[in-house]
């Protein structure tokens, strides 16, 4: 019998804390005005968070500052951003073609606009919004997926066609699995194309 819940993407990635924080900045943030107590770092995890534009993701771990005494608690500055590159990287750099709400993720985390997006593949901006709407029927072809991946992976600082190929591991792929399949000739032409529509974007 099938519970009807659905399976949470689980993503993995590994938290570094880099500089310090100023408890200072905290004092006003007790969940009582009254609360004298002292302030810390506290993780949990496989901790559920919905990301806005892509649902639920379970995180292996969430990192906090958190209260001794009052049920304050709030994500480490920058945590939520974290996260949301590194689903991005996990998005961008792995085989499986993108769903329309993966797409919608990967655009506003970069901070693109539809017509960014719309004006790189050469279509439309209505045309396009249709292609992350889960209910309109439209579907990226093979070749904007490819394309978009190698957009955002050019802005994630991979820059060589050749590696970002690795990355990806689209060779040798089975038709009609979900998964692309495409030569590294064909790849390396997409870069090429990408990499003129990206200069002509600035």
């Amino acid at each position: 019998m099938k519970s009807g819940i659905k399976k949470k993407k689980i993503v993995q990635f590994q938290v570094t804390l880099q500089g310090q924080l100023s408890w200072e900045n905290y004092q006003h943030a007790h969940a009582d005005s009254d609360c004298k107590g002292q302030w810390g770092f506290l993780t949990q995890e496989n901790v559920p968070y919905n990301f806005d534009s892509l649902g639920i993701v379970m995180l292996p771990r969430a990192v906090y500052v958190a209260c001794s005494s009052c049920s304050a608690t709030y994500f480490v500055p920058g945590f939520e951003q974290f996260c949301e590159m590194n689903i991005a990287w996990e998005l961008i750099m792995n085989r499986r073609l993108l769903s329309q709400q993966e797409v919608r993720f990967l655009r506003l985390v970069f901070d693109l606009t539809q017509k960014d997006i719309a004006d790189f593949l050469k279509t439309h901006r209505t045309y396009y919004a249709k292609m992350e709407s889960r209910d309109s029927g439209v579907a990226l072809s093979l070749s904007d997926q490819v394309r978009l991946k190698l957009f955002y992976a050019k802005r994630l600082g991979l820059n060589e066609p050749e590696k970002i190929y690795d990355l990806i591991d689209i060779k040798d792929q089975i038709e009609g699995t979900g998964i692309i399949r495409l030569s590294a000739e064909k790849f390396n032409s997409f870069a090429k194309d990408v990499t003129h529509q990206m200069a002509k974007m600035g």
